[in-house]
């Protein structure tokens, strides 16, 4: 695959939350929201370059959305948790049928489209300081 030796040349960044969403308008959003409480929001518009942000970027928290382009967001999970267990995934998703479902694979969180911004901050403070 192309693309792939110059991602592993980069130096890790210190991203502090990987969005797996391809709503760019929301995704914006939340890049200025988190900014203004802090924290660094890195953003990957598909399953397949949200992992590999994930494996060369290490976040502390992931915000997974379930509805992408390449694959399903269920999918993405458990690749993820396969790589590292200990990364707190909160979904934030439209489809409000899928969170049990979610929360029985064991994701940290379900949060429905539209988000309440504000309960999603108090959630990502508590996963990523749990976390330190």
């Amino acid at each position: 695959e192309e693309g792939i030796p110059a991602i592993l040349e980069e130096k890790p960044s210190e991203g502090d939350i990987l969005a797996i969403e391809d709503e760019s308008l929301l995704t914006r959003a939340w890049k200025l929201f988190f900014s203004t409480k802090g924290y660094h929001l890195d953003i990957a518009e598909d399953g397949a370059s949200g992992i590999k942000a994930f494996i060369r970027t290490h976040p502390k928290l992931v915000l997974l959305d379930l509805g992408l382009t390449d694959r399903d967001g269920k999918e993405v999970y458990e690749q993820l948790h396969k790589i590292d267990p200990g990364v707190p995934v909160l979904v934030v998703s439209a489809h409000s049928e899928r969170k049990e479902e979610m929360l029985e694979l064991g994701v940290n969180g379900f949060f429905d489209k539209p988000v309440d911004m504000e309960a999603l901050m108090a959630k990502v403070t508590e996963m990523i300081h749990k976390k330190e």
